[in-house]
């Protein structure tokens, strides 16, 4: 977990895979964003970290090289299905190592 200067609290998922390399990629991440969703949404992120109570809430996926091919289409939809319930879903291209 972190916070940005707007004091926005992120949740953030890191794949550091290409894209489309594993084919168990979609499936994987979809797991996690799934755990994370729950984190913040059945009480527990507010239970650990009390300060977050009312605060936006983003769930961030860092990766290593900028979606292309079917993650584009995985990616929109993780993000809709994440502001159904009131939350946002970013992606952040690191930087090279």
């Amino acid at each position: 977990m972190a916070q940005d200067a707007a004091g926005t609290y992120l949740l953030v998922m890191i794949e550091e895979r290409p894209w489309g390399g594993d084919p168990k990629q979609a499936v994987q991440l979809n797991e996690k964003l799934t755990l994370y969703l729950s984190y913040a949404l059945d009480g527990q992120l507010v239970r650990d970290h009390p300060e977050t109570r009312g605060r936006a809430i983003v769930i961030q996926l860092s990766c290593s090289e900028a979606p292309h091919g079917e993650a584009v289409d995985l990616l929109a939809r993780a993000a809709q299905a994440v502001s159904r319930y009131g939350l946002e879903f970013r992606v952040r291209v690191l930087p090279p190592k």
